[in-house]
């Protein structure tokens, strides 16, 4: 038979600190979770940075670092024949909330492309 704790509060604490940790744990892994893969219709143009998600009425302004908006920027410009016309793009990103002012504050919110898996020039008929 094991002798009992001395201080049995002690288990309560490190019970609640693993709680703690366990629960922080899978905070972090959700908010991984929310960047996915998503595929959709991107516009550039004249102070115009969009991406309307397939299926959806809603169009975001477009967040990316320097070098995957010069990649989709090239991309369109060699793809597209009249301005504002859109290309099929299939990304991983995440939605980033809604802007408060500049350009982007004029469209439903902010989506954050952190890659750029696939484009195309014809878009898909289900998009």
């Amino acid at each position: 038979m094991l002798p009992s704790a001395p201080y049995p509060e002690c288990n309560m604490y490190r019970i609640k600190y693993f709680g703690l940790v366990l629960l922080l744990l899978v905070s972090c892994s959700s908010v991984e979770e929310k960047r996915t893969t998503l595929a959709g219709k991107y516009t550039w143009g004249h102070e115009v940075n969009t991406i309307q998600l397939c299926g959806s009425d809603l169009v975001f302004w477009v967040q990316a670092k320097n070098e995957i908006y010069w990649l989709l920027r090239e991309f369109h410009q060699s793809n597209t024949m009249k301005p504002y016309e859109s290309v099929f793009i299939r990304f991983i990103g995440s939605e980033n909330g809604k802007a408060e002012d500049g350009f982007a504050a004029d469209y439903d919110g902010l989506y954050k492309i952190e890659s750029v898996n696939d484009m195309q020039a014809e878009i898909p008929k289900d998009c």
